[in-house]
């Protein structure tokens, strides 16, 4: 017969043992360690790793990070006396540079013809370089005429002001007594619900503009990308394209710098070594590769 507690009537109740999973990875972390229900952290016995836990080096920058964590977490809890992952070199995540669309891409993209909420969404995308959530849930009262601003909530909960490009002034103001009864929380892109448009709504909608321009990977971001390369090459001005596209960090923002380094390319462009070096290789030559050797066709 039970007790109260879950034991035998008569005998002395013992709490459950404390489940045993993986602190971080089971490829990460060995031996493994104990986690209680009730405790968000491990219980690890300090004493059984008087130096830290056995870690092995995994692969993936989330991992590493984790491991990271893990050890800050067991010095700060006075589990281990050093961090024994502080001498591991942290994995960088790879750098991707901007994917701007060309001069003739956007020339066909702004040729389509196009319904008045999809114009004014790609003339939004063009010109104020938001990111696409942003962008679907802008409000009648975040577009302000004067001044012509537009107040959008972006990424890391903030709010950023962009300021109205003159193009976008009549077109907004004509969607808006169109399309809208004027209420200040009325969202400027509705589903049908009254919500705000769906992200992924968007980006097939970006996918049917590229396949009818023939633009490839025509997806929203690279609305973006479009406009700091072009305001930055405008401009000359890494800041004023910072504060444009809300970067907290500056680095974020020297990417677009390498796409619109004009003075390079016209560097690079000026270099007059005259005709393309001819070849000698005789008529019928066939060559097999890169590696300099070839053969003659066979008769």
């Amino acid at each position: 017969m039970l007790g109260q507690n879950g034991g035998r009537l008569g005998e002395e109740y013992l709490p459950p043992k404390p489940r045993v999973l993986d602190a971080c990875a089971a490829d990460d972390v060995e031996p493994r360690v104990p986690f209680s229900r009730s405790d968000r952290f491990p219980c690890v016995n300090a004493d059984a790793y008087p130096d830290g836990p056995i870690l092995r080096p995994g692969l993936g920058c989330e991992g590493a990070l984790n491991r990271h964590t893990f050890g800050r977490w067991g010095v700060k809890n006075k589990l281990w006396p050093t961090n024994p992952v502080e001498l591991v070199e942290v994995i960088r995540r790879p750098k991707h540079l901007p994917r701007p669309f060309s001069g003739e891409e956007i020339a066909r993209l702004r040729a389509l013809r196009l319904p008045e909420d999809q114009a004014l969404l790609m003339q939004l995308s063009f010109l104020t370089g938001l990111r696409v959530t942003p962008v679907c849930h802008l409000k009648v009262g975040d577009v302000s005429f004067a001044p012509p601003q537009i107040r959008a909530w972006v990424k890391g909960a903030k709010t950023q002001v962009v300021q109205m490009h003159p193009a976008l002034a009549d077109p907004l103001r004509d969607y808006i007594t169109k399309r809208t009864a004027g209420r200040a929380q009325t969202f400027l892109f509705q589903n049908r619900h009254g919500g705000p448009t769906h992200r992924r709504t968007v980006e097939r909608m970006t996918g049917i503009w590229g396949r009818k321009a023939q633009v490839v990977n025509c997806i929203p971001h690279r609305f973006r990308h479009s406009f700091g390369t072009e305001l930055l090459r405008t401009t000359k001005d890494i800041k004023a394209v910072q504060e444009a596209l809300g970067h907290a960090d500056i680095g974020s923002t020297m990417g677009y710098a390498e796409l619109a380094n004009d003075r390079l390319a016209q560097a690079i462009g000026s270099l007059s070594w005259g005709p393309v070096i001819a070849t000698s290789e005789p008529a019928g030559y066939v060559s097999s590769d890169f590696s300099g050797e070839g053969h003659r066709p066979s008769a």
